[in-house]
């Protein structure tokens, strides 16, 4: 399990607040077990629809059975600097 920031436009993001603010954040959980994954929607309170789906299909290049995941957040004006890395083999 582990939560992952991630920016977004103001397509996927409340209509209201994208008028004023193009860039918005999103902060989801997510799941992996073995090929699949889950992603909770924190802002909604549930699962997403159609879950779980296929690491490989959906994660272009990440591995089933990953063992880790950090994710790194460093300021830059006004906007983030949102880095990923994901483990296997530790």
């Amino acid at each position: 399990m582990f939560d992952r920031l991630r920016k977004t436009t103001d397509s996927a993001a409340n209509t209201a607040s994208a008028a004023a603010n193009p860039t918005t954040y999103i902060y989801n959980t997510y799941f992996f077990r073995g090929s699949h994954y889950w992603m909770y929607e924190n802002r909604f309170n549930r699962t997403r629809y159609g879950d779980p789906l296929v690491i490989a299909n959906e994660w272009q290049g990440l591995p089933a059975n990953i063992d880790a995941f950090t994710q790194t957040i460093t300021t830059a004006g006004p906007d983030y600097v949102i880095d990923s890395y994901f483990f296997k083999g530790l």
